[in-house]
């Protein structure tokens, strides 16, 4: 197709591939110079025993979950199930939301799941909202 009748004779800023499968790379390089190191290896902390409050927390959100998912027992959600990963949508994940305000009395962020995507991650923010409530 001759694009002249369309356009001006102006060059276009960027040429673009005119065939499929040309390839060539429009993006800009990445600086180049030393790779940046890593910071030293933390030993590992023996891992903290919950408490009964927290374990409370933790089987509300997976019971919630579950029920939004339409599952039969909180068992089926795991602490460490990715929400997203286990089927909830943006619209399950505001009713997992809803649940949890209403069963806790706090005020949860609308993308609470989302910013807190596994049970036990949401777990201890409701743990940290409700230490700051007091």
């Amino acid at each position: 197709m001759d694009w002249r009748a369309f356009h001006d004779e102006r060059p276009a800023a960027v040429p673009l591939p005119t065939y499929p499968f040309e390839h060539r790379r429009y993006w800009v390089s990445p600086p180049t110079g030393p790779a940046p190191t890593a910071p030293p290896p933390v030993a590992d902390e023996p891992p903290r025993e919950s408490t009964p409050h927290e374990e409370r927390l933790l089987d509300l959100v997976r019971t919630h979950a579950a029920a939004v998912l339409g599952h039969d027992t909180p068992e089926s959600v795991g602490p460490d199930d990715n929400f997203v990963e286990i089927g909830l949508s943006s619209f399950t994940a505001l009713e997992v939301r809803n649940r949890l305000c209403e069963g806790t009395g706090l005020e949860l962020s609308p993308l609470a799941l989302f910013e807190h995507p596994t049970p036990a991650a949401l777990a201890e923010h409701l743990r940290a909202v409700r230490a700051a409530r007091t």
